[in-house]
């Protein structure tokens, strides 16, 4: 045989092999990428589980809180948040014609304005429950067609949340059975009486 012979021969034997080499590769790394996106699939699952884990651990970490209501002898309207003067919301937080506590894991208690002010509870925290407390059946929930307002009726308190047309996006505490259009006449009242006084 010729040196050119058995080159070719070779050359033919070397690119045979590489080619075995390369589908003996090819077919172990499809089965290599396969395990790989398997194990992600498998790690994804684990780490969605993990988070569920988390968000459980998370609300048991929560506060429970209790919303106590005394009712005073005037029916006035104090303002615990100012959103004029707290850059914490953009509406007002206030009582109705009683005065608020927030009991905090059945043994802290804080006047209204510091539990906010701390922000022991927030006033979505109060939102929150009410809607998960009408969910619940442990109060009624009542929604109004003035652009989103709701109130929440307790036994002993009211929560009326405004969400008007005209703007007005406070949150009151209130005397039980009290509705939005008690607040809103007692605002006008106290705005004419305001006018009449200046």
């Amino acid at each position: 045989m010729k040196k050119s012979n058995i080159l070719c021969l070779m050359i033919i034997i070397i690119l045979v092999l590489a080619l075995a080499i390369m589908t003996f590769l090819y077919f172990n790394m499809k089965e290599v990428v396969k395990g790989l996106h398997s194990q992600i699939e498998s790690n994804q699952d684990l780490i969605s589980h993990l988070n569920e884990e988390i968000d459980e651990l998370n609300n048991l970490e929560k506060k429970q809180f209790k919303i106590s209501y005394k009712q005073r002898k005037d029916l006035g309207i104090n303002k615990i948040i100012d959103k004029d003067t707290s850059d914490k919301y953009d509406f007002n937080v206030c009582t109705f014609g009683g005065d608020v506590e927030i009991i905090v894991e059945d043994d802290m208690v804080y006047p209204f304005d510091k539990a906010l002010n701390e922000e022991v509870i927030t006033a979505d925290d109060i939102l929150n429950q009410a809607e998960k407390d009408s969910e619940d059946g442990k109060c009624k929930k009542e929604s109004y067609s003035d652009g989103g307002s709701i109130e929440y009726n307790y036994s002993t308190y009211t929560i009326v949340k405004f969400n008007n047309l005209d703007g007005n996006k406070d949150l009151y505490i209130a005397m039980p059975s009290t509705q939005g259009e008690n607040i809103l006449t007692k605002i006008n009242d106290n705005n004419k009486e305001e006018a009449k006084n200046s």
